[in-house]
Order: structure tokens, then sequence, then C-alpha cells
């Protein structure tokens, strides 16, 4: 290890990697910050029943994000050789996702309680309503997901920053404002909405980019 240590790489390696730690420490607080508000203002039974709807949502949110995640080689690939060929795949993986996030946010709608009562049981009835609204950010967040990984094929990562900060903001003020009066099912509307500006803007932005 130490006989092929280059001192002269530390810098490009941390130039590199900041934006990308940057990243998921933002996303790691965005995908907290409406429990521990919760927390603030709302009893135990409360967050039990929201984390059980969030838990199911993280889970549905992670399907696009693996499925964007195997092609980030490819576009690597294509980034440094081929950028039309990069434009064009990136272009129907975005359309593509469109045509299959939202058969499955109507899935969610149908099929949300008997899911519930078969995976939990009819005590966390509360649980349905807020998977539902959750749900509708997968819409967004699958072609997001695309976005940030062509965006880190061409080494490009520190510009996703600004729209994790920008739905991380969004959320918390949103969950102050509705949380102390809506409970759970305004924390749901809160972090949709927020996740949805957040992937709207990158997506604006990747567009003109």
């Amino acid at each position: 290890i130490l006989q092929n240590f280059k001192t002269k790489l530390l810098l490009p390696i941390w130039t590199e990697a900041w934006p990308i730690g940057m990243v998921s420490t933002l996303g790691a607080l965005m995908a907290n910050t409406d429990i521990i508000i919760l927390g603030w203002f709302r009893n135990l039974e409360q967050i039990g029943i929201y984390s059980t709807a969030q838990k199911l949502t993280l889970v549905l949110y992670l399907l696009p994000i693996l499925a964007s995640t195997s092609m980030l080689p490819a576009l690597s690939r294509f980034a440094s050789t081929d950028l039309n060929k990069m434009r064009y795949i990136t272009n129907k993986m975005v359309k593509a996702s469109f045509l299959f996030t939202i058969p499955v946010v109507i899935c969610c709608f149908i099929f949300g309680k008997p899911v519930f009562n078969l995976l939990f049981g009819s005590q966390y009835v509360q649980s349905i309503s807020i998977f539902k609204i959750m749900s509708l950010a997968i819409i967004t967040i699958a072609p997001a997901s695309i976005i940030s990984n062509a965006m880190f094929a061409l080494g490009k990562q520190r510009k996703l920053i600004p729209f994790i900060c920008i739905s991380l903001a969004t959320n918390i003020i949103l969950c102050l404002l509705t949380v102390p009066r809506f409970g759970i099912v305004g924390a749901a509307v809160s972090v949709t909405i927020a996740y949805t500006i957040g992937n709207i803007l990158l997506i604006n932005r990747y567009k003109k980019f």
C-alpha cells in the first residue's frame, strides 16, 4: 500500500469525492427530517404509524434508484466517448421511468389497503393514506435518479447539491408549518412536495445542461 501511495492523488480524489459525501449526507437528512419534526409535536403511536408507511415507501423509491444505478457503467463509458449516445440513452431511460412509475402509483392507490392488511395488520390502517400520498413522489424520484447518475458520469456531482438543499429546506419549512396542525398527513404532504420540487428543478436544469 505504501509503496504505491501517491500523495499527488489526494487532492484530485478529494475534489471528486466530497460532493458525493455531501449528497449522501443531505439525502440522509432529507429522509429523516419529517420523523424528527413529528417527534417534537406528536406521540410515539403517530410516529409508529408514519414510519411504517415511510419504510414501505422507501422500498418503493429504491426500485428505480437501483435500476438507474445499474446503468451507471454504460453512462460513464459514453460520457467520455460519445456524448450523443449518452444523451440518447438518458432521454430514453427518463421516458421509460414515467411509463413505469405512473402504473406503480395507480397500483399503490388500488392495492395499498390489502397490502398493509397483509403485511402489518388492520391496526395500521392510518398508514395507508400516508403511503398513498408519499407514493406520488416516485413519479419524479425515478427520472431524477437517472439524471443524478448521468451527472455523476459526467463528473458534475457537485451540481446536485443545490437541488438537495432546496428539497431539504422545503421539507423543513413545510413540516414546521403543517405538522402541528395536520400531524402525520401534513408530514407526508410536506415531504412529497419537497421531493417533487427539488426533482423537477433538477430535471429542468439537466435539460439546459
